[in-house]
């Protein structure tokens, strides 16, 4: 069963939307390799739904060390832009929805 841009673009802004929560101090921390490893799987769901996109326009995927005591070697702020840039190009593609009326 394939994915649909819909479906990551609602993931991808549900993250964000968390994300968004954290307090300044909070941002600043540095997530869990389990963390980093989600973020990496929506990147890479969202460059199979938008297979003809730049290249260039894709944050980084985030290499994950074991050595780093369980932790990445990004902030929640950065992770915060990365998910942002996913939803920018997903949302390209994706149709408005009436939430109220459950409409396009």
């Amino acid at each position: 069963m394939s994915v649909t841009a819909e479906e990551v673009y609602e993931q991808v802004n549900a993250t964000i939307r968390v994300l968004e929560k954290l307090t300044a101090k909070e941002r600043e921390g540095k997530p869990t390799q389990q963390f980093a490893a989600n973020y990496n799987q929506y990147l890479a769901l969202a460059k199979e739904v938008l297979p003809d996109a730049d290249s260039r326009l894709w944050p980084p995927e985030v290499k994950i060390e074991q050595s780093m005591g369980g932790h990445v070697n990004f902030k929640f702020l950065e992770f915060q832009v990365f998910f942002t840039q996913i939803s920018t190009m997903l949302g390209g593609i994706i149709e408005p929805i009436d939430v109220q009326f459950g409409q396009q």
